[in-house]
């Protein structure tokens, strides 16, 4: 949540990939998913399509750096 919002704080339209998870619907409670949750947590998007300017790209490239100044994917 707190890359997300730098991430729009810096004009890039960051967001959450998993929003609400299926034991969150009613419902449904009953069924825990842990792993749902984790990856609620991890996982993002940051824009990318073919009408994305340079500009752009480096602006989300470098501001992905800033988390992962290596470059590696860490686990």
């Amino acid at each position: 949540d707190r890359i997300v919002k730098e991430l729009r704080d810096r004009g890039i339209d960051a967001r959450v990939y998993y929003t609400y998870l299926l034991h969150e619907i009613r419902g449904s409670e009953h069924m825990p998913t842990p792993r749902a949750e984790k990856y609620r947590r991890e996982v993002f998007s940051v824009p990318v399509h073919p009408f994305l300017k340079d500009d752009e790209v480096e602006l989300v490239v470098d501001s992905l750096l800033r988390y992962v100044p290596s470059g590696k994917i860490v686990p």
